[in-house]
C-alpha cells in the first residue's frame, strides 16, 4: 500500500512540473511571436515613410492607413504584413 501512495505522488509531481514547464514555454514563445510582430509592424512602418512623409505621419498616428498601405502596396509590404499577421494568430493561439 505505501508504494501506491509514493507512486501517486510522484505523478501528481510530474503532472504539475509539465505544467509549469508548459506554461514557461507559452510565456517564452508569447514574448518571442509579440516583439517580431512588432519588428515586421515597423518595417511596415518604415516603407510608409520612405514612400512619403505623409503616410508614415498617417500610419504612426491614426493606424488605419497603414492597412490601406498594404493594401496599395502589396508588393512592398505584404511580405512584412502575412509575418507580423501569422505571429499575431499564433500569439492569440498561445495566449488563448
Amino acid at each position: 500500500m505505501p508504494n501506491c501512495i509514493l507512486g501517486r505522488d510522484l505523478i501528481d509531481f510530474v503532472v504539475e512540473v509539465s505544467i509549469t514547464m508548459l506554461t514557461g514555454l507559452g510565456a517564452f514563445i508569447a514574448i518571442v511571436a509579440g516583439l517580431f510582430s512588432m519588428v515586421y509592424s515597423i518595417q511596415i512602418l518604415i516603407l510608409n515613410f520612405q514612400e512619403n512623409i505623409l503616410w508614415g505621419l498617417a500610419s504612426l498616428f491614426l493606424g488605419f492607413p497603414m492597412w490601406v498601405f498594404v493594401a496599395l502596396r502589396w508588393d512592398k509590404a505584404g511580405s512584412p504584413f502575412l509575418k507580423s499577421l501569422w505571429l499575431r494568430l499564433s500569439l492569440a493561439w498561445v495566449l488563448g
